[in-house]
């Protein structure tokens, strides 16, 4: 059998194509679907027989390259079956507030409009917690104006193995899908022939020639799931994939996480750091590496200091004119006692601001008071969701704060630890506090600084370790 003649429901697809659907799990990618035509109504639906949950970002329709505002116009909106909690549905086909389905096989998700609009793509936009994979087995559907529905695209379907197998013949300059492939092991020797040498046509400047969409073609050739792993040219495909999100979409984290089962080991993700900055290289980017938010620019925070600690100068001056004080903080704290700097690997910046508060409740009650004082004095405050951080910027000042309480009880603090569990420790290893020195210049710190540090980061503090407490399990950690 040819590769190029095999049935897109064939188990050799699943080696010769092991992440085959897979539409993107980062904000830089997402499915574009052609319509060109009228409809009434969208349908998005998973097609495979497991039970489980329909789980998206959302949908958005796009006419003469602009996001149609159709909100006014949604008769019917809802999921089969549906969640237990329903979302809101006043921003559908706007915001990307996320689809939820209740669990069962083939659940969908249906939108319908009071009267036809003209169409020319539907995106689809995956989920971004390192499950996009999940997504993989999903077809669209469109109403028609006269009620008639019909498929227009399915990420799993026979169309994708074609225009897979002519995106790998035009890059490589031969055909790719003549070759024999009876068994899988066949369908593994054919993979690894295969990205050998897309990766050295992009190397050579084919990576300039390829659209947002057949980059998800391409990456359906690396493996994503548990049980496979990447081996031989696999890691510079997915290198040049990642830092590719980067130059097109630039300030994208990338879709990093979607790679989680098959990047479980330090050296693993050491490959990849390699491969991303050949990559960055070849792409024109500058250095970059690793973090727990995706792909970020190397030694950001080295890079222009003065930036990062005029914000944060601006941000204590602030905080004391309301009362409150700031500490380093995290990793932050880490640079400045081992090494009198920012980390290399450190992307933000961490800083706590003392909180008296003798409950809960409290606490997040004065907490909300604070951040709309400091946004009276300027300061733009995003509160990181149910956990108790914000990000605080301000219009006049380049950089980011990632800012913490430090809850204060009569003996104990409060505070984020490990994976932003709250623990509670003795607030004499905080108060009154000390000083340290970022880049020459000194900021309040916790009075027992080495003691905080060996609680958080373990007894091996000193030496740098750019995984610690990764965003997803590593067997050696």
């Amino acid at each position: 059998m040819r590769a190029r003649t095999i049935d897109h429901a064939s188990a050799l697809v699943k080696t010769l194509l092991p992440s085959f659907g897979y539409f993107g799990g980062g904000a830089a990618d997402h499915l574009v679907v052609p319509v060109g035509s009228a409809v009434r109504g969208v349908v998005v639906r998973r097609v495979d027989k497991l039970k489980n949950h329909l789980h998206l970002r959302g949908v958005q329709l796009f006419a003469d390259g602009a996001l149609l505002d159709v909100r006014d116009r949604i008769v019917t909106v809802g999921t089969t079956p549906p969640p237990e909690e329903p979302p809101a549905t006043e921003h559908v086909l706007w915001d990307l507030d996320g689809i939820f389905s209740g669990s069962q096989a083939r659940p969908s998700w249906t939108v319908e409009l009071s009267e036809p609009v003209h169409v020319d793509e539907i995106h689809v936009h995956n989920r971004l917690d390192g499950y996009a994979l999940r997504s993989r087995y999903l077809a669209v559907d469109v109403i028609d104006p006269d009620g008639t529905r019909r498929l227009v695209h399915a990420t799993s379907g026979q169309e994708q193995v074609d225009r897979t197998m002519d995106l790998l013949e035009r890059l490589v300059g031969r055909p790719v899908g003549d070759d024999d492939v009876e068994d899988a092991e066949d369908a593994r020797a054919w993979r690894q022939r295969v990205v050998t040498d897309v990766v050295a046509a992009l190397r050579a400047g084919a990576w300039r020639t390829v659209a947002p969409q057949e980059w998800l073609l391409l990456l359906s050739l690396v493996p994503t799931r548990t049980g496979q792993q990447l081996e031989g040219d696999d890691y510079a495909l997915l290198g040049l994939a990642l830092v590719e999100q980067r130059h097109r979409v630039p300030g994208t984290p990338s879709g990093l996480r979607s790679f989680a089962r098959v990047l479980s080991t330090r050296a693993m993700l050491d490959e990849v750091a390699r491969a991303v900055t050949e990559a960055a290289e070849l792409l024109g980017l500058p250095p970059q590496m690793l973090t727990h938010h995706g792909l970020r620019d190397a030694g950001v925070l080295r890079r222009e200091p003065e930036q990062q600690l005029a914000i944060m100068r601006r941000l204590v001056t602030d905080m004391e004119s309301l009362g409150h004080h700031v500490l380093l903080a995290y990793g932050t704290l880490l640079g400045a006692v081992r090494e009198g700097r920012f980390m290399a690997h450190d992307d933000d910046v961490d800083l706590w601001y003392d909180l008296p508060a003798r409950s809960d409740e409290e606490m997040w009650s004065r907490r909300d008071e604070l951040f709309a004082r400091l946004e009276a004095l300027g300061w733009e405050v995003e509160p990181n969701g149910r956990y108790v951080n914000a990000h605080v910027t301000r219009a006049d000042l380049p950089g980011r704060l990632d800012l913490f309480p430090l809850q204060l009880h009569r003996r104990k603090a409060a505070l984020a630890m490990e994976h932003m569990e709250v623990r509670r420790l003795p607030r004499s290893i905080f108060l009154p506090p000390g000083r340290a020195s970022v880049e020459g210049v000194e900021f309040a710190v916790p009075r027992r600084s080495e003691r905080f540090l060996a609680e958080r980061y373990g007894p091996g503090w000193r030496t740098p370790d750019p995984y610690h407490e990764w965003t997803w399990r590593l067997t050696d950690q």
